[in-house]
């Protein structure tokens, strides 16, 4: 019998938006999905739970599923208001990679169908959402659940940020 798989939370910083420089630049890329790729291979066999924001959590996401490991995406309201402003404000071709993940994803859950409005409510809805399912599965198969936060101390603590 193999080893148990691991369930792994992400909470991750996002990209900052074309133009604007803040705690996650698109030159840094590469070196987070470098780092983000090692710890994933070293927590295999896994489980991954994220939401699905451009930045860390693509990252995230893109490591699980090309690891052949299950990914879980929670999104904190409907689809396509989530895209508009948690994944198109990155620019290049972060809506098409959001597209394919989410594709590839095991699960796409959204926690709540509402539009986000501003409402700081469904976003923190949506972290206990991915918190208690991640906890959930971890105790039901007897594994260990790890949380893994890409986070800037730079960033402002947002609600639903990897700082909240």
């Amino acid at each position: 019998m193999g080893e148990k798989p691991r369930i792994v939370l992400c909470a991750g910083q996002r990209l900052d938006p074309p133009g604007r420089e803040g705690p996650f630049p698109a030159a840094l890329e590469g070196a987070v999905a470098g780092a983000i790729a090692e710890r994933v291979a070293a927590l295999s066999p896994l489980v991954g739970f994220a939401s699905a924001s451009a930045g860390a959590e693509i990252l995230f996401g893109e490591a699980v599923v090309a690891a052949g490991a299950p990914l879980n995406i929670f999104l904190p309201c409907e689809r396509e208001d989530f895209i508009a402003q948690y994944v198109a404000p990155a620019g290049g071709d972060w809506v098409a990679r959001f597209e394919a993940l989410t594709a590839r994803a095991a699960s796409v859950e959204i926690s709540c169908a509402e539009r986000l409005l501003g409402d700081e409510t469904l976003l923190r809805f949506n972290n206990q959402m991915l918190q208690g399912m991640a906890r959930i599965r971890a105790e039901e198969s007897g594994s260990a659940a790890h949380l893994l936060l890409v986070w800037s101390a730079a960033a402002a603590p947002e609600p639903g940020s990897p700082a909240d």
